[in-house]
């Protein structure tokens, strides 16, 4: 809503926020910056983006090499991201994708001016929608609720060894520091 919108717009100094929308070949993109928005209109077809994602989503099933993923992680940076005010400088990045952009892994894209990875210069949240931006700026206070914890210490493990498995190091110590942190 336009309520959420100017809500959204008080995000933190730093931060920028892009909400993406497909429109007819194009993608259309608020980007959300200083206390201001700006709709960003360029000719992205949506079968361009499911293309990548599918050869992405391709290699990453069939276990190929990490180094093979580059290409499609390269292209879709250069697509979404390159040329959108504030995606150079930002040291977060809030996403609100939409369609087949909740497949785009947001933060391994690659930037390929600067041989890295998104994630690697800034931090990165992919959100369901405005609503969840509008949380960023006016956290709502959470109802403090009891924690339930399964939790196990040292399982007998029957033919364990044949196996190979080794025993937990430590694991009934860290449970019983767990079950004192849930109040357990």
């Amino acid at each position: 809503t336009v309520a959420d919108l100017k809500r959204a717009l008080a995000l933190p100094e730093n931060t920028v926020g892009y909400y993406f929308l497909f429109g007819n070949s194009t993608l259309l993109t608020w980007v959300i910056r200083n206390g201001d928005v700006q709709l960003v209109e360029r000719p992205i077809a949506v079968h361009d983006v499911i293309r990548l994602t599918n050869q992405l989503a391709v290699r990453v099933t069939r276990g190929a090499p990490r180094n093979t993923w580059q290409p499609a992680l390269s292209q879709l940076y250069e697509l979404l991201l390159r040329d959108l005010p504030g995606a150079d400088s930002a040291t977060d990045i809030v996403v609100i994708p939409e369609g087949p952009l909740f497949r785009v892994p947001f933060s391994a894209l690659w930037d390929p001016a600067r041989q890295q990875f998104l994630f690697e210069r800034t931090a990165v949240r992919v959100l369901m929608n405005l609503s969840q931006a509008v949380d960023i700026v006016t956290p709502q206070e959470a109802p403090v609720a009891r924690a339930n914890l399964l939790s196990i210490g040292e399982p007998a493990v029957h033919g364990a060894a044949a196996a190979g498995l080794q025993p937990l190091v430590r694991a009934r110590v860290e449970t019983c520091r767990l079950r004192q942190a849930c109040g357990g």
